[in-house]
C-alpha cells in the first residue's frame, strides 16, 4: 500500500536512500531510488521530496504537548539528507551520518502515530501501476488521433500529463496529489459540458465533448476518481474559478 501520510511517506524514501551505496555520489543514489536519470528532473523531484518536510512539522504540531518534542527534536535530522542533496550532491557521502538510525526509527514511529489518525485512506501499488498504465496508453492514442483539433488535444493532454505525473509521484505527493489533478480534470470536463450548452454543438466546446475520444477520457476520469474514493459529486460540481476549460483558440489566420 502506499503510506497514508507525509511521515511515512518521507520514511519509505529515506530508508531506500540508506540501503543505497555509501561510496556512490548521494545524488545517484537519490536518483536511482526517485527513478530518474535526468538531473534536471532528479532537482525538480527533490524540490517535491523537501516540500514533505513542511507537511511532516504541520502535523507534529498538531501533536499532543506531551508527545509533540519529542518529534520535534528529531526534525534537524530528517531534513539533514535534503541539505546534503543540495550542498554535496556529487560528493561521496557517510550514511550514518547523513540518515542516523534513530532519526529514521523516529520517523517512522511517527508515521504508525499519523496513520492510527487515518490521515488519508492507503491506495495499492496495483491499483496505480494499473491506472497508470491507462493514463499513458491515452496519452499515446491522443497524441497519435491526426483527427483531433489541436484545442481537444490539448485539453486533455493537460489533464492527463498532469494525473500521470501525480501517479508517478505518488510515493512523495500521496494519494491527495492524484486527487487534486483528478479534481481539476473533473471540474475542467464539467466547465466544458456546460459550455456546450451555452455554444452549442459546433462550438470547439462541443466538437470536444461529442468526439470518441473525449468519451474515452471522460470515462478513465470517472474510473479512477472510483479508485480514489472521489467519484461521488466529482462530475455534478459547478466549475468556478476564471480558468478557461480549453485554451485560448489560436489566431485566425
Amino acid at each position: 500500500m502506499i503510506p497514508d501520510n507525509p511521515a511515512s511517506r518521507y520514511h519509505d524514501l529515506l530508508a531506500q536512500v540508506r540501503r543505497g551505496d555509501p561510496n556512490a555520489a548521494f545524488k545517484d543514489v537519490w536518483a536511482k531510488v526517485l527513478g530518474t536519470n535526468d538531473d534536471q528532473e532528479l532537482v525538480m523531484t527533490m524540490a517535491a521530496v523537501a516540500s514533505l518536510l513542511p507537511d511532516i512539522k504541520s502535523h507534529v504540531e498538531a501533536l499532543p504537548a506531551s508527545s509533540r518534542d519529542r518529534y520535534r527534536r528529531n526534525y534537524i535530522s530528517w531534513a539533514r539528507p535534503i541539505i546534503v542533496f543540495d550542498v554535496a550532491g556529487h560528493a561521496s557521502w557517510k550514511r550514518e551520518q547523513t540518515i542516523t538510525q534513530a532519526g529514521l526509527d523516529a520517523l517512522g514511529m511517527l508515521g504508525d502515530l499519523l496513520s492510527a489518525h487515518q490521515v488519508e485512506t492507503p491506495v495499492s501499488e496495483s491499483q496505480v501501476e494499473r491506472l497508470l498504465t491507462r493514463v499513458d496508453e491515452m496519452i499515446s492514442e491522443i497524441t497519435g488521433d491526426d483527427d483531433l483539433d489541436a484545442d481537444s488535444r490539448a485539453f486533455m493532454m493537460q489533464h492527463l500529463s498532469r494525473v500521470a505525473e501525480r501517479l508517478r509521484a505518488i510515493r512523495i505527493y500521496g494519494r491527495g496529489g492524484v486527487e487534486e489533478a483528478l479534481g481539476r480534470a473533473c471540474l475542467a470536463t464539467v466547465a466544458a459540458e456546460n459550455a456546450v450548452t451555452q455554444q452549442g454543438p459546433t462550438s470547439r466546446f462541443g466538437r470536444l465533448v461529442q468526439s470518441e475520444r473525449y468519451q474515452a477520457f471522460r470515462t478513465l476520469l470517472e474510473d479512477a476518481a472510483k479508485i480514489f474514493g472521489i467519484a461521488t459529486g466529482a462530475f455534478a460540481l459547478t466549475a468556478g474559478g476564471n480558468q478557461p476549460a480549453l485554451p485560448p483558440a489560436p489566431p485566425q489566420q
